[in-house]
């Protein structure tokens, strides 16, 4: 499940479809459902946050959060880091989320620790398989959610990974 006023949120809900082939449904959160759960399938909210999520006043991401909670529906969260698509640090997300989140008995934040989501293709899989893991996918042919961000950290091409720590290790340098 998605709210349609989280901006972001359907576009990464599309990737993980697209990760699972089809196996995996997304669609809009509707807080006149009385009942979230279809084909007695488990249920999972997403939310993306990014530098905008908690600006509009009235905050309808703010109810729909609220009453996912209230409905026993896992709530997993999903932070953008890529400037470009107003992406931030972490804390301004915190600062700009409304008290009611905050607090018992929603507290968004004590529930899960949210995926950070990249733009880079290697770094943005292995946030799309942390995402599925955390709603409880278990791919074919492994033993658990585990095992398979294990296998595909490794597949991660040795060069990019190399090239990655080279930049931070330039980086260090030129800072120091």
């Amino acid at each position: 499940l998605y709210c349609s006023t989280n901006i972001g949120a359907s576009d990464v809900a599309k990737k993980l479809v697209e990760e699972c082939n089809g196996d995996v449904r997304a669609r809009e959160f509707n807080l006149s459902d009385t009942d979230l759960r279809q084909d007695n399938k488990e249920v999972v909210m997403l939310v993306y946050l990014d530098r905008t999520t908690f600006q509009n006043d009235e905050c309808p991401l703010c109810e729909s959060i609220k009453c996912a909670i209230d409905k026993k529906v896992k709530v997993v969260l999903v932070h953008e880091n890529d400037a470009n698509k107003s992406g931030c640090a972490f804390g301004e997300i915190m600062n700009q989320t409304p008290k009611m989140l905050m607090k018992k008995p929603y507290n968004i934040y004590a529930r899960e620790i949210a995926v950070s989501l990249y733009s880079t293709e290697e770094y943005q899989k292995i946030s799309i398989h942390q995402l599925l893991t955390k709603m409880g996918a278990k791919p074919n042919g492994t033993k658990s959610g585990a095992d398979f961000l294990r296998n595909k950290f490794t597949k991660i091409e040795m060069q990019s990974a190399a090239d990655f720590l080279k930049n931070i290790f330039t980086k260090t340098d030129t800072i120091s």
